[in-house]
């Protein structure tokens, strides 16, 4: 083989193996490019990702921080509504002369009650709310019967009423209040044995009751606020039955008493 063709051999040789030498790195130079480039794309993807993350939290935080403004812009405007709780105790000294039934042969005693009325409120118009109260009552009294033997009674009371407030705005978060409420209730009271629990229903009665009230509010923040009130005058007409000496009696009575300042009642109410 002449020298000639040898070189020319040897030079197409080694032209084919560089030339793959180059291609292999060709390759490889490509394959470290498109996983560069997949790695700028996976870390634009995520950081568009955690821009909607971001996006969706700040959407929801601005929804939450609206709704709050917006009750606390619309608490007492028409069309919304009012979540109403408050809780009174009264309690009263009595003299009874009468001695025809046997619930009444106490001649003195002393007589407290615990109210509890839940409510709720739409405002029809601005600073006025109508709405629907049910009533629970619990009485408990002690004292002495005409022979001067201790004793012990108490009562239960439940009903549904309407009531109607209308706010007189004195501030950014005081409020003053009128407060009507009219109820129907139904109720019984019974006796104690001394020194134990046997409890004897004497009277079931079903009362028509009326009152209005004055108060004043305070706002712990823009939808919650504290309230005390006392009632002006109350109404009540009641009709009880029960077991006399002679047997079975009912009577109706009617009360219309002045009670400002007599008693008062805390509550809270919730806007929204």
């Amino acid at each position: 083989m002449a020298r000639s063709q040898l070189i020319d051999i040897t030079t197409e040789l080694h032209d084919k193996f560089f030339a793959r030498r180059r291609s292999w790195h060709f390759f490889r130079r490509e394959i470290q490019r498109f996983r560069l480039w997949g790695g700028h794309i996976r870390d634009h993807l995520g950081r568009q990702l955690f821009s909607l993350k971001e996006m969706k939290r700040q959407l929801l935080a601005l929804v939450f921080c609206l709704s709050f403004w917006s009750a606390a812009h619309a608490q007492l405007q028409k069309g919304s509504w009012m979540a109403d709780g408050q809780v009174g105790l009264s309690s009263n000294n009595q003299d009874n002369e009468s001695t025809n039934a046997s619930w009444r042969y106490a001649t003195s005693d002393h007589r407290n009650q615990l109210t509890l009325s839940p409510g709720i409120g739409y405002f029809i118009q601005d600073n006025l709310a109508l709405g629907l109260s049910p009533v629970f009552t619990y009485g408990w009294s002690t004292g002495q019967s005409g022979q001067n033997d201790p004793f012990r009674g108490n009562s239960f009371g439940y009903g549904i009423g309407l009531f109607s407030r209308k706010y007189i705005p004195a501030g950014e978060k005081v409020s003053f209040f009128g407060d009507l409420q009219i109820a129907d209730v139904w109720g019984n009271s019974g006796w104690l044995e001394t020194g134990g629990s046997d409890r004897t229903v004497l009277t079931r009665s079903r009362s028509f009751e009326g009152s209005a009230s004055i108060g004043i509010q305070y706002l712990i923040t823009d939808f919650f606020g504290l309230h005390l009130q006392s009632p002006v005058v109350s109404f009540q007409e009641r009709k009880v039955t029960g077991e006399a000496v002679e047997g079975t009696y009912s009577h109706t009575h009617t009360t219309l008493s002045a009670r400002l300042f007599s008693s008062f009642q805390i509550g809270a109410s919730f806007f929204f």
